[in-house]
């Protein structure tokens, strides 16, 4: 009698101890889902690590659609050569792996031996001591299958229902922070567009005022109008440029000093038919250049834009006609010191 007292004792202890375990874990993957907003790779290497070792699992891992394939994207193993086995499977939808039908079945899927299913891809890594028990469980989102987690052992020995279901809590708690994240990253987007929306009605206020103030003299509307436009497309420089009879005057520069003094200096110059401003002009519309280097004027030697881009760096250039009744009274153009449309 003292012996069942004992034994139902020890197993009672186990079962607490397992329980306290559990919660702990997903209490602290919480705690990593709500520390790293945006981030979800520490969640995942988190979930996975957790759930290897309670389930006494000798490997563990993650799969995410990356591309048109399913693959690891964390994963916890006892040796580097699991891990890059692991890391080498492609994991796409079917009977091939555990993690296979788990997403097209969308169902936990164990494999007792996969050294005798005969339609498991990985029997050869059965018969080589890597793996024998096998466990996918989905993530799931509203029916769909968004990916799944692995767990594999190298002995036969199945995963109990219990192991089982805590699997199930970590895949709830994937999707949760793959929601989060997107939430996160959408409320981001939102904000960076309120943001700059924000910026531009704020520097178009900047501007109406200084027109307001500056009746009759427009070099501080010119200066106002440039600037900003630099500012908020984050050019590192830039001109304003008035048409006078087939040529163009700097009328506003934002620009280093030694274009700004030059610019000062010779106010007005002539552009080949190939220069930006030149095919703005032709054309009415904006002409953007994402690589000057490869642009025909640079390649042909055009004066003003060999020495824009050997003397000030610049790399992708915006012009914008200013046009009026059908007629271009002049363009804007900024500049960017890299390659960055």
């Amino acid at each position: 009698a003292q012996a069942v007292i004992a034994i139902e004792n020890a197993r009672l202890l186990t079962e607490v101890r397992e329980s306290l375990e559990q919660q702990t874990a997903t209490a602290d993957v919480l705690g990593v889902i709500n520390a790293s907003r945006g981030d979800l790779q520490p969640v995942f290497e988190a979930m996975v690590d957790k759930a290897r070792r309670l389930c006494e699992a000798d490997a563990g891992h993650l799969v995410l659609p990356v591309g048109d394939d399913y693959r690891s994207v964390a994963v916890s193993a006892m040796s580097a050569e699991m891990t890059e086995l692991i890391q080498s499977i492609s994991y796409a939808p079917g009977r091939g792996t555990a993690i296979g039908r788990a997403l097209a079945e969308r169902r936990p899927v164990q494999i007792s031996d996969i050294g005798a299913d005969n339609e498991h891809a990985g029997r050869q890594a059965a018969h080589r001591g890597f793996i024998r028990t096998i466990l996918g469980v989905p993530l799931l989102r509203e029916g769909e299958a968004l990916g799944a987690f692995g767990l594999s052992r190298q002995r036969v020995e199945p995963f109990t229902d219990r192991q089982i279901e805590l699997v199930r809590t970590f895949a709830d708690q994937a999707v949760i922070a793959i929601e989060n994240t997107r939430l996160f990253k959408a409320e981001q987007e939102r904000t960076k567009e309120l943001t700059e929306s924000l910026a531009q009605q704020t520097a178009t206020s900047e501007v109406l005022g200084v027109i307001s103030s500056s009746p009759g003299d427009l070099k501080p509307v010119f200066d106002a109008m440039l600037s900003n436009a630099a500012r908020l497309c984050e050019a590192q420089f830039g001109n304003l440029l008035l048409h006078e009879d087939g040529a163009f005057r700097f009328t506003a520069t934002y620009a280093p000093a030694v274009f700004a003094e030059r610019w000062q200096r010779e106010p007005v110059f002539r552009p080949s038919p190939l220069a930006p401003v030149a095919r703005a002009v032709a054309s009415r519309d904006v002409v953007h250049v994402v690589n000057v280097k490869e642009d025909p004027a640079y390649l042909q030697g055009d004066p003003p834009i060999t020495s824009l881009v050997d003397d000030g760096g610049a790399r992708t250039i915006l012009c914008v006609p200013m046009v009026k009744d059908a007629e271009v009274i002049g363009a804007l153009s900024i500049f960017r010191q890299e390659v960055r449309p």
